[in-house]
């Protein structure tokens, strides 16, 4: 390996490494503000219950709380929100309008699951909304991104991937808190909409995410180490020697390459035989090849 690929390959090694490195740094930034942020959910779901008739001037707090609400559902008026798979079946999720007592102003409410083949078009023959015009469940905050709750129209049925204020109030004639109300299982009566559990609160896929990302750094610079180690040259000298007028050979070999040196002994009856240096009268030629590294 020549020096200009020797420092590019231990550049582009040093690169990956430090780039791995980094997103594993980067994963543990988020499993730490997903803790943080676990706090203060769990905080506000152990909080005292909230009547959200007597707190609908103050939306903004209601965020992961527990609420009861109590009103009139608008039935005619059901969103139906696609691709919401549960333990593994297709099938959709139902939001239906409830207008609260003694206001003008309605909340959302998401029903829960109800099984669709498609993930959009279900059967509203096993749909059996709440007799009681009453709730409780967990609010949680509307996305109010424009774009983020775009209808799909489907075979003339309306299905929404999200829900958002904006485009939900645009479809209603009275106003919406800015919260939808998800119940809770142990204010389902049983078969579909399936009233479905909150959200863990868990780390995720963070720590997992981070430690693979440290281990790809550590295999990069592993593989960078091996390429180094065997980028080195390894130079094998074999001298042989033969009596008489004969000639001297030395051989250099590294891998798949060889070099022959040759230098020429005399025999001289009056002074006996002359010893000459194996690598000749002048051996720079041989010790340039051993200092290159073949």
């Amino acid at each position: 390996m020549s020096r200009v690929q020797t420092i590019g390959f231990g550049g582009m090694i040093a690169v990956v490494a430090g780039a791995c490195v980094g997103l594993g740094i980067w994963q543990l930034d988020r499993l730490a503000q997903r803790r943080a942020a676990n706090v203060e959910t769990g905080r506000a779901r152990s909080a005292p219950l909230v009547h959200l008739a007597a707190e609908r001037e103050r939306p903004d707090d209601l965020d992961q709380r527990r609420v009861t609400a109590t009103g009139q559902f608008d039935r005619e008026r059901l969103f139906v929100l696609w691709g919401r798979p549960y333990r593994g079946s297709p099938g959709v999720q139902l939001v239906v309008p409830l207008r609260l007592t003694g206001s003008d102003t309605a909340v959302l409410v998401n029903l829960g699951f109800v099984p669709a083949a498609d993930a959009v078009h279900f059967d509203p023959a096993i749909v059996r909304l709440p007799a009681e015009d009453s709730v409780v469940g967990l609010a949680q905050a509307i996305p109010l991104d424009p774009g983020w709750g775009r209808p799909m129209v489907s075979r003339g049925d309306t299905a929404w991937r999200h829900i958002e204020l904006a485009a939900v109030t645009a479809r209603l004639p009275y106003p919406v808190l800015p919260v939808i109300i998800s119940r809770t299982p142990g204010d389902s009566a049983g078969g579909y909409p399936r009233a479905l559990a909150p959200a863990p609160l868990d780390d995720g896929p963070h720590l997992s995410y981070a430690l693979q990302w440290f281990s790809f750094a550590v295999i990069a610079l592993v593989v960078g180490q091996r390429g180094f180690a065997n980028s080195e040259p390894v130079v094998d000298i074999s001298i042989i020697a033969s009596p008489g007028n004969h000639t001297d050979s030395i051989t250099l070999s590294n891998g798949g390459s060889t070099h022959e040196h040759h230098a020429t002994r005399h025999q001289n009856p009056r002074q006996g035989t002359q010893h000459h240096d194996p690598l000749g009268p002048d051996p720079r030629g041989v010790r340039e090849i051993l200092c290159r590294g073949l």
